[in-house]
């Protein structure tokens, strides 16, 4: 994890997206039974990624740990992403306080969310390398046509230390974060941050720091069969 000093409070983050390695070793270990998941999240019943194909892009290719382990974990719903970071000692990426960030004007205090701080080097910058948009530097489109291993993509990462050490905040695969506008249940429609290898052809702006990830729109908590989201995590510092 990486450290991180900001004007609205300290924080660690993971330098990378959660693996499908990384995940997998949860998924042999947990099991909803074992891991106290919160209220809204009691219709969980299963951590596995859903690859039914039903929506979206995720089918049997999208979840290969063997094969392709440093690879984003995707096909996993809000409540799966905060499930592996509780069980790993971690939390889902909230506010800088430590806390989730609920209600409906999240958007407009990306200073408050620990995701965007990290990603804008805390307010300096819109994009993680830089002030404006650079095409290809990260995993976005038309270049890639789908999630690339993390932490591989050079330049993909902030511009000074700490935020140097901090990779695909933009592009690859959209992440999960504890930024909702309610806290009801699977219905509550939470934010996808930093955009995913399917942007910029739809809006490059969705590929910064300071916005909703997917076309500007957040998605309902229970989605999970999409290979275009994936999460990491944080932990109090």
């Amino acid at each position: 994890m990486v450290h991180v000093a900001a004007t609205t409070g300290t924080f660690a983050i993971d330098r990378t997206e959660v693996t499908q390695q990384q995940y997998a070793a949860f998924l042999q270990a947990c099991t909803p039974e074992l891991v106290a998941q919160p209220d809204v999240c009691s219709w969980n019943s299963s951590f596995v990624p859903d690859l039914s194909g039903a929506v979206g892009a995720c089918d049997a290719e999208s979840y290969t740990p063997e094969s392709t382990p440093n690879r984003p974990v995707v096909c996993v719903d809000w409540c799966d992403a905060h499930a592996y970071c509780e069980a790993v000692g971690k939390h889902l990426c909230g506010g800088t306080d430590g806390l989730p960030r609920v209600g409906r004007l999240l958007a407009a205090s990306p200073e408050l969310s620990t995701w965007a701080v990290a990603c804008s080097s805390d307010g300096a910058y819109g994009f993680p390398y830089g002030p404006e948009y650079q095409p290809t530097t990260c995993v976005d489109a038309p270049a890639s046509t789908g999630p690339q291993d993390v932490g591989t993509t050079a330049g993909c990462h902030g511009v000074e230390p700490p935020f140097s050490e901090i990779f695909d905040l933009s592009g690859n695969v959209a992440e999960w974060t504890d930024e909702c506008e309610t806290a009801r249940g699977p219905d509550d429609w939470c934010m996808l941050r930093g955009g995913s290898y399917h942007q910029a052809n739809l809006n490059e702006g969705d590929l910064g720091c300071g916005q909703l990830g997917q076309s500007n729109l957040a998605v309902a908590r229970d989605t999970g069969v999409n290979d275009l989201f994936g999460f990491r995590c944080c932990a109090a510092r």
